[in-house]
């Protein structure tokens, strides 16, 4: 039970986090048009700052979408098993995907750690505002984090049905 109370809160803050990102977003692109058009002054780091704010929006988001299963999956084929009564299939389908989607973003976290470590040690930054170069690579590896975690969770739910240890209650 906790541990379902701990993923609804995470669910919440990333979808609050997500919105206030959003928000920032609009309030610097109405403060670069008004500057830029209205009084004919351009704000350098408003662009830059605007990239930042997409990528970190659009990377938590993802993982929110994975968490929900609004992602791109198997579903036709989930939905051919379901109705034909293929349980152990639909299983071993379910295994795979995760044991995939843990693999895969576990390995992209590796790597986008790796180029975050290489900007933080070489003091790299952006050319137009000086922003850490390691910004902008880390909000695709908090999306990793995240997506790798929920990909775990679902190998394990997945792997506990396979083998008939499957608690409805830790669907909810």
């Amino acid at each position: 039970m906790i541990i379902v109370k701990f993923w609804k809160n995470l669910n919440h803050s990333g979808t609050i986090a997500v919105g206030v990102i959003g928000l920032i977003g609009i309030l610097v692109a109405t403060a670069g048009v008004i500057t830029r058009f209205v009084l004919k002054v351009s704000i350098a780091w408003s662009d830059e700052l605007l990239r930042t704010i997409f990528l970190w929006g659009y990377f938590v988001g993802v993982a929110l979408c994975y968490e929900e299963g609004g992602i791109m999956r198997l579903e036709l084929l989930e939905d051919s098993l379901k109705k034909r009564g293929y349980d152990k299939a639909l299983n071993i389908l379910k295994v795979v995907c995760a044991s995939i989607n843990s693999a895969f973003f576990a390995v992209s976290t590796y790597f986008v750690y790796v180029i975050c470590m290489q900007h933080f040690a070489r003091g790299t930054t952006s050319g137009t505002s000086s922003t850490p170069a390691w910004v902008l690579p880390a909000s695709y590896g908090i999306g990793c984090i995240l997506i790798t975690i929920l990909a775990a969770r679902d190998l394990i739910r997945a792997v506990c049905a396979f083998c008939g240890k499957h608690d409805a209650a830790s669907e909810e």
